[in-house]
């Protein structure tokens, strides 16, 4: 009775591993919804319309600091007068978080280091925070609710 317990045990061990292998497998189709999504925020960003910003953030967003209004405040301050959009761009993903380390770039060469995360919700990429980049480049920490 104990060896069937055991072995019922480890069988639903294994397949709760491999479902959780499986759940952290991503689709390289992935990077162009990520990208869509950055794309959004910039058009947003550049027209300055915070009720559209608003629409793309995490359920989450607001716990981590994150509003338009501070958005845009951060985006178009250190130089940025005319923002151009977040160019040198380098995505990495895991599960339901992405990180994109790039810089903002404003029309009068104004540039800024930046971080930027977002979280997959009901199968779409949104935003949950943009803010300065501290290190050198990607260096995948977990964004874990």
């Amino acid at each position: 009775m104990t060896k069937t317990v055991l072995v019922v045990a480890a069988g639903w061990l294994i397949l709760a591993c491999a479902g959780c292998a499986q759940k952290q497998q991503m689709s390289p189709d992935e990077i162009p919804a990520i990208k869509a999504t950055l794309k959004a925020v910039e058009q947003v960003v550049r027209t300055r319309r915070t009720t559209y910003l608003d629409s793309l953030f995490t359920s989450d967003a607001a716990s981590a600091g994150s509003s338009a209004q501070k958005i845009m405040a951060f985006v178009y301050s250190a130089g940025v007068d005319s923002f151009i959009g977040f160019t040198d761009k380098q995505i990495a993903f895991r599960g339901d978080a992405a990180r994109i380390d790039c810089r903002i770039t404003g029309a009068s060469g104004g540039e800024r280091p930046v971080t930027i995360t977002m979280r997959k919700e009901d199968g779409v990429w949104l935003l949950k925070k943009i803010e300065p980049r501290v290190d050198s480049g990607l260096n995948w920490k977990s964004d874990s609710r």
